[in-house]
């Protein structure tokens, strides 16, 4: 079997499965590395040259490639008679105005990224959300769950749940730390008798357990308290 294509930048892996699963089957696999059997599937400046020639366009904007592909593309289209004013160069963001006839570059710009497909929603995926993801699959998560009276009173010991972040049987005292560090943390800042600042003292909460949490394991889980009120 002859793979007369490289592999894009990032695909890599897939390939090298790929050609992997052949030569499993019995397939002699030609490819770049082994030969040079590499055909590009891009035009070469010749035929290029030669579509203009054909096509003799009035305005030229190249498209697709690196910066510098577009400006040896206009310097073809130049070659082939295309006025130079008549070329524009454009890259993400930028608009060309067609009107009258005339095509131009405006000063104008436009906002251009990626757009994130999630289930239904289409682009409605925020950084944070992106963010809090990335922080739960790389470090964990843990929830910290305090149960309070109505005048702020713990009714029993602060549950510490661990996702991803450390296998809790394994790891005793650090959650038996974490878990005093909590009911320290509320003693500090329940200062009233009927708490009205729950927003405050749960940000407190997060600082804190964060900040125990990474000077032990110098990792950073998303730390998340849940106060409950019975």
């Amino acid at each position: 079997m002859l793979l007369s294509s490289s592999a894009i930048p990032g695909n890599e892996r897939s390939v090298n499965a790929m050609i992997n699963n052949l030569c499993r089957e019995g397939a002699n696999v030609l490819f770049d590395k082994k030969m040079q059997v590499h055909v590009s599937g891009h035009g070469y400046q010749e035929e290029m040259l030669q579509m203009l020639e054909l096509i003799r366009p009035q305005y030229f904007t190249p498209i697709h490639g690196d910066y510098h592909m577009l400006v040896a593309h206009t310097e073809l289209a130049e070659k082939s008679g295309v006025a130079k004013n008549n070329i524009n160069i454009i890259e993400d963001g930028d608009v060309l105005e067609i009107v009258g006839g005339k095509v131009k570059k405006t000063t104008e710009k436009v906002f251009v990224g990626s757009v994130m497909v999630d289930g239904l929603g289409v682009g409605d995926v925020k950084e944070i959300v992106l963010r809090d993801r990335q922080t739960m699959a790389k470090e964990g998560v843990v929830m910290v769950v305090v149960t309070v009276d109505r005048r702020g009173r713990l009714v029993s010991s602060p549950d510490i749940i661990s996702r991803g972040f450390v296998y809790m049987r394994e790891k005793t005292e650090l959650i038996n730390k974490t878990r005093d560090g909590v009911k320290k943390t509320l003693a500090k800042h329940l200062t009233s008798q009927i708490p009205d600042d729950w927003s405050n003292i749960k940000g407190k909460i997060r600082d804190n357990v964060s900040e125990y949490l990474y000077k032990e394991t110098e990792r950073r889980p998303l730390v998340l308290p849940v106060i409950i009120t019975v």
